[in-house]
């Protein structure tokens, strides 16, 4: 009977999944979602958009399924910034940038898919936001400056539009390098230089990229 008790508490122990902490902020033209993921690192997400408060996914359509680590570029390994000169996430922070297409309030939730099993259940202020998120739509968002520690380099990182990117081919959020010139830190009417390099029409890549 010992046995039995003890196996037991084992499998709803091990089957339980942690999705705490889901937080959805726009600004400059972009919803930040964040969430804190489970130390599971096989986990997936399934995320949900929906413009009415959500008590169930049950008849939601998937908006992303993420992977464990979404909150770190999958290109260079390094943490995400998503506020101006802002720090880095904190580990297990999952992410998932959403360009609003029309100005409207929207609720997010998200929730676990262990072997393709989903947990559905929802908690409200956990792993489903309670208020919703006032989105706007902006014909040009913005993306994130953040400056590389001890130097005068900085670096400006932009999320594409994940529903009309390629994302099988790449990731849909990438850099510009930007760099000042110690001697004119602080000046103003300085020269401003701007290189520019595109992708080549081979990569299937939307116009909008180039």
């Amino acid at each position: 009977m010992l046995k039995a008790i003890i196996l037991l508490l084992t499998l709803v122990c091990s089957s339980a999944v942690a999705v705490t902490n889901l937080k959805a902020e726009f600004r400059g033209g972009k919803t930040f979602i964040t969430f804190i993921e489970d130390a599971n690192a096989v986990i997936r997400y399934n995320l949900y958009r929906s413009e009415t408060p959500i008590t169930a996914v049950t008849g939601l359509a998937v908006l992303v399924n993420l992977a464990y680590g979404s909150g770190r570029d999958p290109n260079f390994g390094t943490a995400h910034v998503i506020t101006d000169l802002g720090a880095p996430l904190p580990l297990r922070t999952g992410l998932f940038v959403y360009t609003p297409k029309a100005s409207k309030s929207a609720y997010y939730a998200v929730t676990p898919v262990n072997n393709s099993v989903e947990d559905k259940t929802l908690t409200a202020g956990v792993n489903v936001i309670i208020a919703p998120v006032q989105e706007e739509y902006w014909k040009a968002p913005l993306g994130v400056l953040t400056q590389i520690k001890d130097s005068t380099f900085y670096i400006y990182y932009y999320w594409m539009d994940y529903s009309a990117w390629p994302n099988s081919r790449e990731y849909y959020g990438n850099f510009y390098n930007i760099a000042v010139e110690a001697s004119v830190r602080g000046k103003t009417g300085v020269p401003l230089y701007v290189y520019l390099h595109a992708l080549n029409s081979g990569t299937g890549m939307p116009n909008e990229a180039v």
